[in-house]
């Protein structure tokens, strides 16, 4: 399970398409799979840089929308994780992460 202090890239075999209605599909290249993001989770995956913690992608989120940095850093963790069980993001240097 991926940590505040992880950091994660966005795998190399997915692509995100970007909606007019600020949604978005990921499309797994190598099984297929199609996946939807809503326009929070679209912001959080162009957020997720190696160079960057987590904990920083839930900072960020409190600057754009009015949410408080426990429930931002909730919401990250949460799709993050969902998003690594899929291999659609890879951990860098999480010490907890399998």
């Amino acid at each position: 399970m991926l940590s505040e202090t992880g950091r994660v890239q966005t795998a190399a075999d997915v692509v995100l398409t970007e909606l007019e209605t600020h949604d978005g599909v990921l499309l797994h290249l190598t099984t297929k799979q199609y996946y939807s993001l809503n326009s929070t989770g679209v912001h959080i995956w162009k957020l997720l840089d190696p160079a960057r913690t987590l904990a920083e992608v839930g900072a960020a989120l409190t600057e754009r929308y009015e949410v408080t940095p426990e429930r931002a850093l909730a919401s990250v963790l949460a799709l993050v994780n969902e998003l690594h069980a899929e291999r659609l993001i890879e951990a860098v240097d999480d010490p907890i992460a399998p």
